[in-house]
């Protein structure tokens, strides 16, 4: 089973409570709450994560330029994005799925949705503490330089990571950035 980003913590969840379920886990791109990282500080990995955890601010500076946002937003955590260190405006997204994005953040329950997932930090690390790590074998993946600092934060409760791999040139876009060779790692690795 793979996830990437929150899809990783659910993933994680998941194997984590139904283990015999779960033959092999791919758990891409997210530094794990929990054990490893406190909410106070996951806070401070990125701007975007410090910013959306607010109650109300982020609703209040998006507000009705949801297409802008995200237009502005998603190249900053791509590869050569200021996130990394460059100065790309690129993003890993045409904008026939940026306006499919927007068309849906548009509604403010679901704006509102996606920034709970950032404000339930505090309950993220409480439920991950609280989980006993799981042997299920792992491919761990991870944007270019980001590999020993998100193994640091999953290796306390995933406790058999088999393969970790540092997807060279990608952001924290993983799929979309490199389709191709995330696909055929994940293939190897799952079948």
């Amino acid at each position: 089973m793979p996830g990437k980003d929150f899809g990783a913590a659910v993933a994680f969840a998941y194997a984590s409570q139904f283990p015999t379920d779960t033959d092999r886990l791919g758990y891409l791109d997210l530094p794990l709450p929990g054990p490893a990282i406190d909410a106070p500080t996951y806070r401070t990995l990125s701007w975007h994560i410090a910013l959306h955890s607010q109650r109300r601010v982020p609703e209040a500076v998006v507000g009705d330029d949801v297409r802008e946002y995200l237009a502005l937003f998603y190249p900053q955590v791509s590869f050569g994005g200021t996130a990394f260190g460059g100065t790309s405006d690129r993003s890993p997204f045409t904008d026939a799925e940026i306006d499919e994005f927007a068309r849906t953040y548009r509604k403010p329950e679901v704006l509102t949705g996606g920034f709970e997932l950032y404000r339930a930090l505090d309950q993220d690390v409480r439920d991950t503490v609280a989980t006993a790590p799981t042997p299920v074998p792992t491919l761990l993946m991870t944007a270019e330089g980001q590999l020993e600092a998100i193994r640091a934060t999953v290796s306390p409760r995933l406790s058999n990571i088999v393969r970790a791999v540092d997807v060279p040139r990608a952001g924290h876009w993983l799929v979309e950035e490199y389709p191709r060779f995330v696909t055929e790692e994940l293939q190897r690795f799952l079948a």
